[in-house]
């Protein structure tokens, strides 16, 4: 059927079913993505598509790249080449996506379609950026991963804001945007830039999940409430593994913890309370959805939490007068 379709009818299709629920969506299959390949391989610009057509493409190869990526873990003899020739387009995948914002802002449309548009065209070239970033180690593409990801979530309408919010995608892009701060942490060594902004992204999840596990109890109570939960001790867990990383770094650097004591006792109640979460999630006979990574973050999370507390200061015993 590929063979027959243009491929702007293919994206078309393949972008209504990422719109289905996760359980019921297909995967890609290789003949798209051989298709779209071959379009990259072909074509030089995309001056002369539209906004949507280059939304489209950029949507389906990030998803078929991530298809593709989870099955060459499984099966590297039947994927690895097309993995590495998708890999190979991914840098003109990004300038597509520039030349995209580029025509939308050239409508010169204020709607809130085309401010939709020009979001997601920013946050596709974000995600873009960050699987080269992955790739390369180079920090100019998590930079870009960075900049652009941040421009899509703060430039959609208010409408589709608040559309985001209920479906939780907001703390989700700040988790990520922790997660490419982490890796810029990780390539520069950086511990009072990157670091110290890898920290802040995950507080600003834990935040907003607990804000919005607040709203929904206000509501009367949610299905999402346990998903929301969830979410916050994993986050909650990654702010105390990076700062028992940054404190672990700072010292086999010789600098010292390098972290002040208030940032110290933070990552000790941020682990504690996953650690709690952990155990009173442990014992419920349906395990909630991700505990497998939380469990695998919260590995000798009593030991850390020990390390750390070693660089706060010894509690005062009360004296008698």
């Amino acid at each position: 059927m590929a063979d027959e379709l243009s491929l702007n009818e293919i994206l078309e299709i393949e972008d209504a079913e990422s719109k289905r629920s996760i359980r019921n969506r297909k995967p890609i299959s290789t003949d798209v993505i051989r298709r779209i390949c071959q379009y990259l391989d072909e074509t030089e610009g995309v001056e002369n598509r539209s906004p949507l057509f280059i939304k489209r493409l950029a949507k389906v190869s990030v998803i078929g790249y991530r298809h593709l990526r989870e099955a060459n873990r499984i099966e590297p003899q039947d994927t690895a080449e097309l993995l590495d020739e998708l890999d190979s387009h991914l840098v003109k995948l990004y300038n597509f996506c520039l030349a995209g914002i580029k025509n939308q802002q050239a409508e010169n449309e204020t709607d809130v379609k085309a401010i939709n548009s020009e979001a997601h065209l920013h946050g596709y070239a974000g995600i873009i950026a960050d699987l080269i970033f992955r790739r390369s180690k180079d920090q100019y593409w998590g930079e870009m991963a960075l900049s652009k990801m941040e421009v899509a979530n703060n430039m959609h309408s208010e409408k589709t804001k608040k559309k985001r919010k209920r479906k939780g995608y907001e703390m989700r892009i700040v988790s990520d945007l922790g997660n490419i701060a982490k890796g810029l942490y990780q390539t520069t060594g950086d511990i009072y830039g990157w670091g110290m902004q890898w920290i802040e992204y995950k507080k600003e999840a834990v935040r907003l999940a607990h804000n919005d596990i607040l709203r929904l109890k206000e509501k009367g109570g949610s299905e999402k409430i346990p998903e929301r939960t969830d979410f916050m001790a994993y986050r909650q867990a990654q702010i105390g593994e990076a700062i028992y990383t940054l404190v672990t770094d700072a010292i086999q650097s010789r600098f010292g913890p390098g972290l002040s004591t208030r940032e110290i006792e933070e990552g000790v109640e941020h682990y504690k309370s996953a650690l709690t979460y952990l155990v009173w999630a442990q014992e419920q006979t349906s395990k909630p959805r991700g505990l497998h990574f939380l469990e695998r973050v919260m590995e000798g999370a009593e030991l850390k939490i020990k390390f750390l507390e070693r660089y706060l200061p010894k509690q005062q015993a009360p004296t008698n007068t």
